[in-house]
């Protein structure tokens, strides 16, 4: 339905029973691209001085249009026209005006239509609505008009909505509209009010403090931080990402975040490593430097040495089971803030119900390696406002007027493209990582109890992936496999050729489960398996390594430390007392330094010369 014809309806009476019928929708749509066009033509034209009152002389609403209409050649007119359309009850009917109004007090506080635009019509949009807010709050459209009118500070609609905040007895729903009403008036009440519901979490659910803490990244307050701070002890464990990603918005706020962590209020790990990246990335010289005295420099790209902290958790969570029960509450803590699973959390990433967890070793590099494949809907992008907020979250619209982003904790951003200062493509995944820092070694252990089931823990017909307990017997010939494979035993570890029946994971070798076995690629060359260790100062450090052989041949194990052979030795029945041997090589000499370790499997007289390796670990005490 074209605007005219909407507009044809306020002077043609009759026809109003089949406009309430169609005027619902239509209306809404036609007055949100009022408003839009509203945008467009006022950004083209040249400032215009709005007269002294603001508003059109003496005359009907809908009838005169404003000097500053005419003068920009802005559909101002239409859009009060509109609503008067739909207010009116010969004409309109509640649906149809709830919408519009709706539109239009969200076009406001997303900042579509401010400064020029919106002081033209709001002398005009008080007129209209002036009776409205003269009748009682009961009335049906008494509290959509109050929601709008509260983002221009119209004092009636202003106490109004501030008492439907504080009401605990009140529809959630509607306290939150209540609240984006009054932080978009940047009303100096409010924040008092936001102390009040953070800490009473008896008189309202989490999900709706979860939202308030959202809902306050638009008000530029630096009291914000310190009223969330002073909450922050009192929040559920789900709910204090969402204070921390809130925090690190702005800049005045993260410096009180900081100096939070720095006085022992807050424990370092409630920043995750993208928080720390986007910090880092501020233009507020104090505290980059804050930042860096506290976690230095962080990488703008995937860390390659993910592989190695994949290794570590897979022995980590092979070695003793969790509680899938307890691992509930660590997702809905950590992952749930982005992720669904089983109908609870989040919809920003993918719901993992059905998606990245067709195998122990998918999910593994899914939760420590997440920037290792990044599917293409799930290309973040990092914002920056004019104002100084920066964000992070998936680009789900991107116009001439708005730029929409999906953010942690499920929230729709909406910002005005006008406020948008710059927009960057980021290179790693919106899932941070290091969630290994994050979390215990329990809280782990618990979340991929609950992560390997295929069904919820409570249900009895639930099933765990094939190889969480114990690796999956495999071979490979493919470089690309390797380090997967050397990862059961061998965390960090990888070859580039191995001979005869490739690089395999045995089910079991000499009375031990999950053994990799390797061959000489010939007489000549080894099988050569490599790390650069990072040897913690101040620690003496070994690596530890158990080995065996095939019954009916032997081989050489030799292992050189930057180039210098530390142990060369033959693997043998005489060795090997009880078919297996370990060999301690000490490193401490190396403390503080990065040591270049090469293990090889050496031929000896070229006759079953496999090499079987039950378990290469450093030990730092």
């Amino acid at each position: 339905m074209h605007i005219s014809d909407l507009l044809q309806f306020r002077f043609d009476r009759p026809r109003s029973i089949a406009f309430a019928g169609i005027c619902s929708a239509a209306a809404a749509f036609a007055l949100c691209g009022l408003a839009d066009g509203l945008h467009q033509r006022q950004t083209a034209a040249a400032p215009v001085a709005s007269d002294a009152n603001g508003s059109a002389a003496s005359g009907s609403v809908v009838d005169t249009p404003s000097a500053d209409d005419n003068a920009s050649g802005v559909d101002g007119d239409a859009i009060v026209s509109l609503l008067e359309l739909v207010i009116d009850p010969d004409t309109g009917d509640v649906d149809s005006a709830r919408q519009c109004l709706g539109v239009l007090a969200q076009k406001i506080q997303s900042r579509e239509l401010a400064g020029e635009q919106l002081a033209a019509l709001q002398p005009r949009l008080d007129k209209l609505l002036a009776g409205v807010l003269e009748g009682k709050r009961g009335e049906p459209l008494y509290l959509d008009a109050a929601l709008l009118a509260s983002t221009w500070k119209n004092p009636a609609a202003l106490a109004a909505v501030r008492s439907l905040v504080a009401s605990t007895d009140a529809d959630e729903r509607q306290r939150l509209a209540a609240l984006d009403a009054l932080v978009a008036a940047a009303d100096g009440k409010l924040l008092g009010e936001v102390r009040s519901v953070l800490a009473d979490a008896r008189s309202s659910s989490a999900a709706f403090r979860g939202a308030v803490l959202q809902a306050l990244g638009r008000l530029d307050d630096p009291a914000v931080a310190d009223v969330v701070l002073a909450s922050y002890e009192e929040l559920e464990a789900e709910l204090r990402p969402k204070a921390i990603e809130l925090l690190t918005q702005r800049t005045a706020w993260a410096k009180a975040l900081l100096a939070a962590i720095g006085d022992g209020r807050l424990p370092a790990t409630a920043i995750n490593t993208n928080q720390v990246r986007q910090l880092l990335a501020s233009n507020d010289a104090d505290l980059v430097a804050a930042v860096k005295a506290k976690w230095g420099s962080i990488r703008e790209e995937r860390d390659p040495k993910r592989d190695l902290v994949i290794a570590e958790m897979r022995q980590l969570i092979r070695g003793r089971p969790g509680d899938p029960h307890k691992g509930v509450e660590v997702f809905g803590r950590v992952c749930g803030q982005c992720h669904k699973l089983y109908g609870e959390g989040a919809d920003v990433g993918p719901d993992i119900t059905s998606n990245g967890r067709s195998s122990f070793e998918q999910l593994l590099s899914n939760v420590f390696d997440p920037s290792l494949v990044i599917g293409a809907a799930y290309q973040a992008v990092n914002v920056r406002t004019i104002d100084g907020r920066v964000l992070t979250g998936l680009p789900v619209e991107d116009n001439e007027q708005r730029l929409v982003l999906k953010v942690q904790g499920g929230k729709s951003e909406l910002l005005a493209r006008d406020d948008v200062d710059e927009v960057l493509t980021s290179k790693l995944s919106m899932m941070p990582e290091g969630l290994e820092t994050q979390l215990k070694s329990d809280e782990i252990r618990d979340l991929f109890a609950l992560l390997t089931l295929d069904r919820p823990p409570d249900d009895p017909q639930a099933k765990r992936l094939p190889g969480v307990q114990e690796a999956l017997p495999r071979a490979s010939t493919e470089a690309g496999q390797f380090a997967s494979i050397l990862g059961e035993v061998a965390a960090g570890f990888t070859t580039d050729a191995v001979g005869e029946g490739g690089l395999a994971v045995l089910a079991e070798h000499a009375g031990r489960r999950g053994v990799v076995r390797t061959h000489p690629v010939s007489r000549e060359k080894p099988c050569i398996l490599r790390r650069a260790i990072d040897v913690p100062a101040g620690k003496k450090t070994r690596l530890e390594i158990d080995v065996s052989h095939d019954e009916r041949g032997d081989w050489r194990l030799v292992v050189d430390i930057d180039g210098r052979t530390a142990i060369d030795r033959p693997i043998d029945d005489q060795s090997c007392k009880n078919g297996w041997l370990t060999v301690s090589v000490d490193l401490t000499p190396y403390a503080g330094k990065t040591a270049n370790v090469e293990l090889s499997n050496a031929a000896s007289d070229w006759l079953y010369e496999f090499g079987y390796w039950g378990r290469v670990e450093v030990v730092s005490e």
